[in-house]
């Protein structure tokens, strides 16, 4: 999302998330991802996973690969799963970001 928000229109905040060490988690791994998922044609396909891991309640989190860096993975969390009572979040802080981080990344 913050890739795509050049200049920054919105106004982020990180709210932390502690987790208990029994809250389950499901880990999607890139090879088990639809051949197009990184493509517009493969959007339907991970809605659909995603609804199904959701109403299933296999687990309070999944860990999906990213679609900027693969090699790392966002955290989805299931607010119906029994297990989010496991989960408690911090107080709110507005993301602060460089805004000269892309003139500083072409001078590398």
């Amino acid at each position: 999302m913050l890739v795509q928000d050049e200049p920054l229109r919105a106004h982020y905040v990180l709210i932390p998330a502690h987790l208990y060490s029994d809250v389950s988690l499901e880990t999607l791994e890139a090879k088990a991802m639809p051949q197009d998922w990184l493509a517009q044609s493969g959007r339907d396909a991970l809605q659909a996973f995603g609804a199904e891991w959701l109403v299933q309640l296999r687990s309070c989190m999944l860990a999906v690969p990213s679609a900027v860096v693969p090699a790392e993975f966002n955290f989805l969390i299931n607010p119906l799963h029994p297990d989010f009572k496991n989960i408690t979040l911090g107080e709110m802080e507005a993301l602060e970001m460089d805004m000269d981080m892309d003139m500083d990344m072409r001078l590398l």
